[in-house]
């Protein structure tokens, strides 16, 4: 099932949901972060949480797909 934006979140994509609140209790748990050049480290207070790292997008992906034809 494709997930739709104008239903709720629990309706829309119910076999998401577990890695979406994994996702966010880990985000809640960060009690510090660093960035390093393109990446960015999020650390709770046991290490560790998330590594994120900035990439270039490739140019067709920057387009809005509401304004394609």
């Amino acid at each position: 099932r494709h997930c739709k934006h104008s239903e709720p979140r629990a309706l829309a994509c119910p076999e998401g949901m577990d890695q979406e609140q994994a996702f966010f209790r880990a985000l809640d748990s960060v009690r510090r972060y660093e960035v390093h050049g393109s990446k960015l480290l999020l650390y709770s207070d046991a290490g560790l949480v998330a590594r994120f790292e900035a990439r270039d997008q490739p140019d067709d992906a920057t387009q809005d797909p509401a304004r394609t034809p």
